[in-house]
């Protein structure tokens, strides 16, 4: 199941990513791909905004860390957003490491370049795929979900359902 969206300025991206991260629940993992300076931290930072309050200075790329972790000031838990851009495989000890972030039952995950690896190590993930069409700031974005697990069916289709609700 998936979904198309347009956007034409980074405020609309980001917008889009407030309406994503509205309906994730706690242990939940969000897949986020697209070109370099397509807009995965952009649209990581609506995520967290639709989450919950978050310090938006906090939210940068984690392609040197790996994975950065970011408090919620409005929840008891946390978002750990990781980066697998500069991974060229997944090393056991890697798999290891984000096997174990990725299955917390405290946060909710966001991973840039997703594709590389996450479905080698999660079998169920909404993926959000972002393209540069036309004009600087305008996106196409796909909203997908994987595996077989109905909850990222039912998430992707709340996300629709919500981005295309009268204001």
């Amino acid at each position: 199941m998936s979904f198309l969206f347009h956007t034409t300025r980074p405020e609309e991206t980001l917008a889009l990513g407030a309406v994503i991260g509205a309906r994730l629940t706690v242990g939940q993992v969000v897949g986020l791909d697209g070109p370099l300076a397509a807009g995965k931290t952009w649209i990581a930072k609506g995520i967290v905004q639709g989450i919950g309050r978050c310090d938006q200075a906090l939210i940068k790329s984690p392609a040197y860390n790996l994975i950065h972790e970011y408090p919620l000031e409005t929840a008891p838990w946390f978002i750990c957003h990781m980066d697998f851009y500069r991974l060229p495989t997944l090393s056991p000890a890697d798999a290891l490491l984000f096997s174990e972030v990725l299955e917390r039952t405290d946060a909710i995950c966001l991973v840039e370049w997703a594709s590389k690896f996450l479905g080698d190590l999660v079998p169920d993930y909404l993926s959000v795929t972002l393209a540069k069409t036309g004009t600087a700031g305008e996106r196409t974005i796909q909203v997908k979900a994987h595996g077989a697990s109905e909850q990222y069916v039912a998430l992707a289709r709340r996300i629709h359902a919500d981005a295309h609700a009268p204001a």
